[in-house]
């Protein structure tokens, strides 16, 4: 998941940040050693299908499916 500290004003603009992998160049579901490998546990920076978010106030909530939970960001 990637995101903008300000919305883009231009196409391909690099994001700021990205949740669910440990840099931009990785993108298997569940690597927690990224390896590009897809792992068969998940951790608490890793995703398996996102199928919606939601922001309330200073929260992301993310809902990870595959992995059966919600996940919930805050805002630095």
């Amino acid at each position: 998941m990637l995101i903008w500290n300000t919305f883009p004003t231009a196409s391909f603009t690099p994001a700021d940040l990205v949740l669910g992998q440990s840099d931009f160049t990785h993108y298997q579901a569940n690597d927690l050693d990224q390896d590009d490998t897809q792992d068969t546990e998940c951790s608490d920076r890793t995703f398996n299908y996102v199928t919606g978010i939601y922001l309330y106030e200073t929260l992301l909530f993310v809902a990870d499916n595959n992995n059966n939970r919600f996940l919930i960001f805050q805002a630095q």
